[in-house]
């Protein structure tokens, strides 16, 4: 079992107004491995830390969140996120 480690920076100032999806690369996730998303501001400070059990997501390239109103939002995902 392994640690995989995701980081994403939050950067609204940045992306269009249309554009509030947020992807994370899943790809190399075995069933085995423990996934960490880390999600930080613009200015480096963290905004939420979200933990995923690999067995959940094996196969999926990727995940994805939304950040609208400076809330995160997993959708389908949510339901996923372990409780650490």
């Amino acid at each position: 079992m392994a640690i995989v480690e995701r980081n994403r920076t939050l950067r609204p100032t940045t992306r269009l107004a249309s554009s509030i999806s947020y992807k994370i690369d899943t790809e190399k996730v075995s069933e085995q491995d423990k996934l960490i998303v880390c999600i930080y501001s613009e200015q480096q400070k963290l905004v939420g830390e979200f933990h995923f059990d690999g067995h959940d997501i094996v196969g999926k390239k990727s995940i994805h969140f939304q950040y609208i109103d400076e809330q995160i939002s997993w959708g389908k995902y949510e339901k996923l996120i372990l409780n650490i």
